[in-house]
Formats: structure tokens, sequence, C-alpha cells
């Protein structure tokens, strides 16, 4: 769930559209065509963009409508989409005026939605409540003695998400990934031999270079595309409701319930099984996250949606033919007939992190993927040995 903002190049609005990007990146997940493109042909991801997100700012000003009677006008040509799709619009006056007289017939529409004058007195506290878009929330990894963990505090934060999913709906939820006291272990990876005697003062410039800055990057968004995609798979909340025994034995009774808005008890049995989750994630994959590819003794690995003529779903659990557990994989599986160690070491944690990198990697692969119905859910997927 994201924000849109849309704004004519030049003059006060493209102003006003940085300083809201800034006020709400933090929070949300924003796109603003200047800070948010890459590389390659930025009509599609644009149009993308405004397909798939729940929010659209039109900043408006004295000259945003001058332009639009020209051939291909993009301020016209985003509208249709966002019409089309029916978001949520959200019109921000940059001087306070609306110039509704010289909008377009096929802008007057915008005119129907709450909107804001930038002149009043905080106008991004009164913005953020006509938002429909979640807020991202923030996760932090600590690490410590070659583990790394998710700190007391981000384990609240899931429980946070899980009351919300409990009293209201599942919906896409935006996380960011923090990682704490990495410099050793990511600097590490670039440090060479003859840099080695001089470790600290290698760690210390190592930490201002782009190189580090990217690489950390790299690894907290991964984590974070996978957390979030494993946030939305309700097949967890069966195999977490298996392990309750387990959970309130580890945890006491008392830890795995909260009382909902209506005063009922609801377990956290989801929680608990998200932080182990994403914690054999750290374990398994962070040391090897900072590669370009992926690397695991076992990994999953999506076949073919694109290659597959009939647009089935087939995975393969590549693994050491010499592995015991071999046998386990022969022939056609589903998720109840597999050990718990190996679901919850092996297999969900590789799942979400790979899609996680896919997504982070390869975007325009990952949004042709995630198209088909069920693509991103664990129960879509059957295993079959290598």
């Amino acid at each position: 769930m994201a924000v849109f903002i849309s704004y004519r190049r030049g003059g006060s609005s493209e102003e006003t559209a940085k300083t809201i990007y800034a006020e709400l990146s933090g929070e949300y997940e924003v796109f603003l065509d200047k800070e948010s493109l890459g590389g390659g042909r930025f009509a599609p991801e644009i149009e993308r963009q405004i397909r798939e997100c729940d929010d659209y700012l039109l900043i408006i000003e004295k000259t945003t409508f001058d332009r639009c009677n020209e051939p291909g006008d993009w301020i016209l040509h985003e509208a249709g989409i966002v019409r089309e799709y029916e978001k949520n619009i959200i019109p921000v006056f940059v001087d306070g005026n609306s110039y509704k007289d010289k909008a377009p017939d096929e802008l007057r529409f915008v005119y129907e939605y709450n909107g804001i004058k930038w002149t009043e007195e905080d106008p991004v506290v009164r913005l953020k409540r006509l938002l429909v878009s979640c807020r991202k929330y923030d996760l932090y990894v600590d690490y410590d003695h070659h583990w790394f963990t998710l700190t007391e505090g981000s384990v609240e934060v899931l429980k946070e998400i899980c009351r919300k999913y409990t009293e209201h709906y599942r919906v896409k939820t935006p996380v960011n990934v923090h990682f704490n006291n990495i410099e050793g272990i990511v600097a590490g990876e670039m440090m060479t031999p003859d840099k080695a005697e001089n470790k600290e003062q290698f760690l210390a410039y190592t930490k201002q270079t782009d190189d580090y800055r990217r690489m950390l990057k790299r690894m907290e968004k991964k984590l974070a595309y996978a957390i979030e995609i494993m946030l939305m798979d309700r097949f967890l909340d069966k195999y977490a409701h298996d392990l309750c025994a387990e959970y309130a034995e580890k945890y006491g009774v008392d830890k795995c319930y909260f009382i909902d808005s209506e005063g009922d008890r609801q377990p956290y049995w989801t929680v608990f099984l998200w932080v182990r989750i994403i914690e054999q994630m750290l374990k398994n994959c962070m040391p090897f996250g900072m590669d370009n590819e992926y690397h695991n003794e076992y990994y999953l690995h999506l076949e073919a949606i694109l290659y597959n003529a009939n647009l089935c779903f087939k995975t393969h659990v590549e693994i050491d033919p010499d592995d015991p557990q071999f046998v386990l994989f022969a022939g056609s599986l589903d998720y109840y007939q597999m050990p718990r160690a190996s679901l919850l070491t092996i297999v969900y944690p590789d799942f979400f992190f790979y899609l996680g990198e896919k997504k982070a990697e390869d975007p325009d692969r990952f949004n042709i993927v995630s198209q088909y119905p069920g693509a991103l859910r664990l129960d879509s997927y059957g295993f079959a040995p290598a």
C-alpha cells in the first residue's frame, strides 16, 4: 500500500512534492518520480505504481492545468488510470487556491475528494489523516556473537501488526528493516588481506563509502520485502496453530494471548512463528545475503510461471542426494507431511527470502510472476526432487 505523488514539474508544485515526499517516506511507502525511478523506461513503471498505490496526491498550483490540452499530457494520463482503478485522491492546494475553474473537464472529478491547503497550519498532520495507506513499521536486527536476532521492540511491533489483522483485516503492510552492530561483518566482506593490518581504520573508512551503504541497503531491502510477503501468507496461521503448545511452554500462556477490541482473547501463535522464520532467515541467509547471488545448502527454486505453458506452479527443492532427508522429498509432498524442523529451518525461510531477493533485484520479473493468483503463497506449491 503506497502513496503516489503527482505534480507539474517546475515551480512551487515540484518543491511541495519534494517536501511531502521527505515528510512521508519515513513512515509510508511513497513514490515520487525523481526520487523513486531507476533506469529503464519510465512510463510503464509510473503506470504500474499508480495501479498499485492506494493514495494519489495531486499537487495543484496556478500552472498545473496549463498544458493539459497538449497531446500526451501526463497529468491527464495519470488521472485516467486513477479514475479507472478508483484510488483515494487527495488534492493538495499549494497556495490555498483550488483553481477549479482552470481544471479541464477530465480532471473535475478530483474535486469530489477531500483536499488540504498547504498554507494551513500543520498540513502534513492533516494529510496523514486523509491517507488510507498503511504506515510503515520499523523492525530492528541486532548482531551479537555471530548471531542475528530481532530486538524485543521489533517483536512488539509484530504483535501490533497481528492485533491489527485480528481486529480488522489483513492488508499489505510495508516494513523498514534496520541492522544494528553489523559494521564489522559488512565491511569485512570488503576487506582484502593487505588492509587487515589496519582493520579498525579500514572499518571506520568503509562505513563512509557508497559501497558499504549500498551493501547494507541491499540487505535491508531484501529482508523487508521477504517479511512483507510473509506477513500476508495466511497459510502460516494454520501452521502456527499446530505449534501452540510449544509456544505456550516456551513463552508462557499469559504472553501468548492479547485482548482484542471486543474483549475476547486472541492468540499470538502467528507472531511467534513469524519471529522464528525471520530469525532463521537472518541466521541462515544474511551472511550470504551480501553476495549478489543467493546461497544456501538448501534452497527453493521457483520454476516456471513464464516457462510452463499451462502456467502451473512447480518448485524444486534441490538438496544433497546423500542427505538422509532426501527420501522425504521424493515424489510430490505437501507441507503437512514434511518434518517440522525442515519447515521452520529450511523451507519457509528460504521461500520468503528468495521472493524478497527477487523483488529487490529483479522487480520486473517479480511483478509479472506476482500477477498470477496464489503465486506468493506457500500453499500454491508442491515439491519434487531435483
